[in-house]
C-alpha cells in the first residue's frame, strides 16, 4: 500500500503480491502528514489516527477507505485538556486506542470490543504516570490467562517489558536478562504458508 499526498488530500493506492498494477482505492481529506498510522493490519485494515479526532481505516482487502469515531469520552478530554499523545493499534483481535490526557497523568487504553460499532469502546486500563513511573505503555498481546503484555517507556531509565493483570490492576515490570536499555516490540504470527505459495486460509 502507498499513500500519495498533494493538495491537502491523499490517495491510497493497493498492489497485490505477483501483481504488476496498482489499484486506487479511495481517497482520504486530508495530507497522510496528520495521519498516525499503525501498520499491523486488523482483518485486512490499516489505521491511523488523525489530530487526536478520528480513526482512519483503510480496508486493503475490499479496497475501500472510511473513518472511524473515536471514543466520545476522548472527544471531551480533548476539547477540555487536549493529550500528550494518542495511538491506535491492534490487540488480540481488537482495535485498540491508546491515550495520555494532559495534565491527568494517567495512560488510558480502550478497546473496540464491537468493530465499527462507536458505543462498543471500553476502557480496560487505567493507569496513573506517577504511581508507575512510565511514560508510555504500548500493548503487545494478550495472554492466556487474560493477563497483557506491554513495552513500558520511561524518560530517565531503559524500556521495559511489563505484565499487566486487569482483574485486579497490578502491573508487574519484568526482569528479562540480556535486554537492550531501548527497544522496540511487536508481535508476530506464525504461519506455515509461503507468500508465494497461493494457497491462503479462508475463514
Amino acid at each position: 500500500m502507498i499513500v500519495a499526498t498533494g493538495h491537502g488530500r491523499s490517495e491510497v493506492w493497493v498492489s497485490r503480491l505477483r501483481s504488476k498494477s496498482w489499484n486506487r482505492v479511495g481517497d482520504i481529506p486530508y495530507g497522510i502528514s496528520d495521519i498516525d498510522l499503525c501498520v499491523k493490519p486488523l482483518n485486512g485494515i490499516i489505521h491511523g489516527v488523525r489530530n487526536y479526532k478520528v480513526i482512519v481505516s483503510v480496508d486493503i482487502v475490499e479496497e475501500r477507505t472510511k473513518e472511524l469515531q473515536i471514543p466520545s469520552r476522548c472527544l471531551e478530554e480533548k476539547a477540555t485538556s487536549g493529550y500528550d499523545y494518542m495511538e491506535v493499534g491492534v490487540l488480540g483481535d481488537e482495535l485498540y486506542l491508546l491515550v495520555n490526557p494532559r495534565h491527568q497523568g494517567n495512560i488510558d487504553l480502550w478497546v473496540m470490543k464491537d468493530y465499527g460499532v462507536v458505543d462498543s469502546w471500553t476502557k480496560i486500563i487505567t493507569i496513573s504516570e506517577y504511581q508507575t513511573g512510565f511514560e508510555k505503555l504500548t500493548p503487545l498481546g494478550y495472554l492466556k490467562n487474560g493477563e497483557i503484555l506491554l513495552k513500558g517507556e520511561r524518560l530517565t531509565s531503559k524500556d521495559s517489558l511489563v505484565l499487566y493483570d486487569p482483574k485486579i490492576g497490578r502491573l508487574v515490570t519484568l526482569d528479562t536478562p540480556g535486554m537492550p536499555e531501548y527497544f522496540r516490540a511487536a508481535t508476530l504470527v506464525g504461519s506455515l504458508f509461503s507468500l508465494y505459495s497461493g494457497v491462503f486460509v479462508k475463514d
